[in-house]
């Protein structure tokens, strides 16, 4: 099916507004192309398109965070039994799923705001989902944090500065989460077969 020359120029501008954004499949900076696809044929990845797309978008309505007890924990180091653990409303979780930028905002506000030095982090779900909010540009992550304001997961906390609602998100110590979930949680962990190398 052709293509009417009003759409191949809506389809430049789309690609144009893309280049503006860090490639998060390539790691391409803002201003660079994405690396060629097969045979060498130029290429902009899908995440890039997608994200500046969200960008020209108005913002995301403010949405009522739900009060159960339905969290998404990570333990910031994986071999400390008494790490502090991340905590992510399930919810909110699967709203941010496939948006690397808000995800990755949403990590790094919760830890900096825990304990912004925080020397044993090496759980590798957290690093990555971090990781990909430290490599965005200044106004990527501007963005980011804008959209987590307008949804309400995210308060204003001081000049340029931001936390987590909590009940949207953030860094429990073990005293404070539910004795019996732990003692599950560990016994979950030991049940998993370890790696054969």
């Amino acid at each position: 099916m052709a293509i009417t020359n009003k759409e191949r120029a809506e389809r430049a501008l789309q690609r144009e507004a893309a280049r503006l954004k860090t490639c998060t499949h390539c790691w391409a900076a803002a201003g660079e192309h994405c690396k060629p696809g097969p045979g060498g044929r130029s290429n902009t990845h899908r995440e890039r398109l997608d994200f500046a797309l969200r960008d020209h978008a108005p913002l995301p309505a403010r949405e009522l965070i739900p009060r159960d007890s339905a969290w998404i924990y990570q333990p910031l180091n994986v071999s400390d039994p008494d790490s502090p653990i991340l905590g992510i409303r399930q919810s909110i979780f699967r709203t941010l799923c496939r948006d690397t930028d808000e995800m990755g905002a949403l990590t790094v506000v919760a830890i900096s705001q825990y304990d912004p030095e925080y020397p044993t982090l090496n759980n590798p779900m957290v690093l990555m989902a971090a990781q990909m909010f430290l490599g965005l540009s200044e106004e990527e992550r501007e963005t980011a944090i804008a959209r987590l304001l307008a949804r309400g997961y995210l308060n204003v906390s001081g000049p340029r500065a931001v936390q987590t609602a909590p009940d949207a998100a953030r860094v429990f110590e073990v005293p404070e989460m539910d004795a019996a979930f732990m003692s599950r949680w560990a016994a979950a962990k030991k049940a998993v077969p370890q790696p054969r190398i």
